[in-house]
């Protein structure tokens, strides 16, 4: 059963995109992109001066490995979400009659209107 949710967030799929990555003095960029353009930057990754692209001094910094794991989980988001939400709406009956959990069923719906604004 697919249903179709409205959404008002760029439309999936989404990829991520690493740029230069691993190159000694890069300036390694991480994006998010859809199929009309750029949703995310995630973070620039320190280079081995210590400093952003802009010139910076950088004092947090994130290992790439650990901004490309994150670029993922951002990229999987649409689908994510709409995978919820179908899971949500085919447990809807199970939930009424108490044969699912109530408290993943409602913190189910939480996260859905975390992601839609609500």
């Amino acid at each position: 059963m697919t249903t179709k949710i409205k959404t008002s967030h760029t439309p999936g799929p989404w990829t991520y995109e690493c740029q230069n990555a691993g190159e000694i003095g890069s300036k390694d960029k991480v994006s998010v992109r859809a199929d009309d353009g750029s949703i995310a930057l995630i973070k620039r990754v320190m280079q081995n001066n210590g400093r952003d692209t802009f010139g910076n001094a950088v004092v947090v910094h994130r290992p790439l490995a650990e901004v490309k794991a994150n670029a993922r989980l951002i990229a999987a988001a649409p689908d994510l979400l709409a995978a919820l939400q179908e899971l949500r709406a085919a447990s809807e009956l199970l939930y009424q009659a108490g044969r699912i959990d109530a408290l993943a069923f409602v913190n189910a719906g939480n996260v859905i209107a975390k992601a839609e604004g609500k």
